[in-house]
């Protein structure tokens, strides 16, 4: 079933969230989430990405831990792709992450 994780994937965020909250880590590190930063509409920075899927000025796709992240707009460039981070700047119109 698309969106649904096994049982035991589950349980190991739970726990990694439990350890992150106790030990007073960061979340996004501890759990290997991606943080998505934007800037107005015209810029977008996204840290601990798992690569590039799509790219095109008006759709770009990338891969994250929870998922793909779509990036919807008009003359979106990457401005710098780093090896887990990303720049992003046009006219941002719409983000999705798809599961």
């Amino acid at each position: 079933m698309p969106g649904v994780l096994p049982v035991e994937k589950k349980k190991g965020k739970r726990i990694e969230g439990y350890l992150a909250d106790f030990f007073e880590l960061p979340r996004d590190i501890v759990m290997d989430l991606s943080r998505l930063t934007l800037i107005g509409d015209g810029q977008l920075h996204l840290e601990n990405h798992k690569g590039i899927v799509e790219y095109g000025s008006g759709r770009i796709k990338v891969k994250t831990g929870s998922g793909l992240l779509i990036i919807r707009g008009e003359g979106l460039v990457i401005r710098n792709l780093y090896a887990a981070e990303l720049y992003v700047e046009g006219d941002i119109q719409t983000l999705e992450i798809a599961k």
